[in-house]
């Protein structure tokens, strides 16, 4: 016997965001397509999905317990969750609604705009959940990394739910073993535009991208064009470090540009005021302030100050 009353516990399902819901049994959940974790009280299982109405109606779809997998369609439809509690049974329902998101058996590929040109980026290691329910994996770079100049313009194309998690610089440990350094983050807004620090002139970043159905890798690379061009931005780096004022910054760093190749220089207590274009014109130059410096082709380099002036 199924039955619905206010006694019946409620169910928490968990995205691949961590955000979470709550289905009750006398109310109708609206979710988009994807998959969710639950949280079953009472040692309970989810032991049934299926489609009640529109083009899922009949509809099987997959749990294991405890992970479901809600199908996407461009269409409203109701998915009935059956959820046993030892000997009592419980029906819950979510009114699954139409979104961008489409399921697919294989981690999607991810674009770059590189100058406003689309790139795409190689995968790296990934865990999926296919729309069968069967769990992939791969834990090695297929292809070599996607080079970007120094200086270019970068946004990654966020679609089918995508959401940056990380950002990390390749590095070498203790032991000359290369590894992407935990501590060592490159700085990204939600809608996918990278900010690269100045230092980071030459390496490998590897991007980390949550999606509906698993994470995935990518990565890319960053290139200079001249040994003189790495050599001038090292320059630069070095005298945004020894600075102790924003004045006396800006006093260094144009007596270095020999070749008149910087048209301006800007100076943020921290991240959200330069996204916001809070400038700081005088002052002290110190920990957690941004350093924007601009050059005549257009190219844009950031440096983040620490308490050793600069932090990548």
């Amino acid at each position: 016997v199924f039955f619905n009353d206010y006694s019946d516990p409620d169910v928490i399902l968990a995205d691949y965001t961590e955000d979470e819901y709550t289905l009750s049994p006398n109310g109708t959940l609206s979710l988009s397509a994807g998959v969710y974790t639950a949280s079953v009280p009472y040692s309970g299982r989810i032991t049934r999905v299926v489609g009640r109405s529109g083009d899922y109606n009949g509809t099987e779809m997959f749990t294991d317990g405890r992970k479901i997998i809600l199908k996407s369609s461009n269409k409203e439809y109701t998915a009935a969750i059956y959820v046993t509690f030892g000997d009592k049974d419980c029906i819950y329902y979510a009114t699954v609604t139409p979104s961008d998101i489409t399921l697919t058996d294989e981690p999607p590929s991810l674009y770059m705009l590189v100058d406003s040109e689309a790139k795409k980026l190689p995968w790296g290691s990934y865990s999926w959940l296919n729309t069968s329910g069967d769990k992939l994996n791969a834990d090695s770079l297929k292809g070599v990394p996607l080079n970007v100049p120094y200086g270019a313009d970068l946004q990654i194309q966020l679609t089918n739910g995508a959401k940056i998690y990380s950002i990390r610089w390749k590095d070498t440990d203790e032991h000359g073993e290369e590894i992407y350094n935990a501590d060592d983050h490159i700085a990204f807004s939600n809608d996918g535009k990278l900010y690269i620090p100045t230092d980071k002139y030459n390496g490998i970043a590897e991007i980390t991208v949550r999606y509906p159905q698993g994470t995935c890798t990518y990565y890319f690379s960053i290139v200079t064009n001249t040994e003189d061009e790495a050599m001038f931005i090292t320059e630069i780096t070095n005298a945004v470090q020894s600075s102790d004022t924003i004045a006396d910054m800006k006093r260094t760093v144009t007596a270095l540009d020999l070749n008149s190749r910087i048209d301006d220089i800007r100076v943020y207590n921290n991240h959200d005021d330069y996204v916001r274009s809070i400038e700081v014109t005088d002052g002290l130059l110190t920990e957690g302030m941004v350093v924007h410096i601009t050059y005549n082709d257009g190219k844009s380099y950031m440096l983040i100050t620490s308490t050793n002036k600069i932090n990548g």
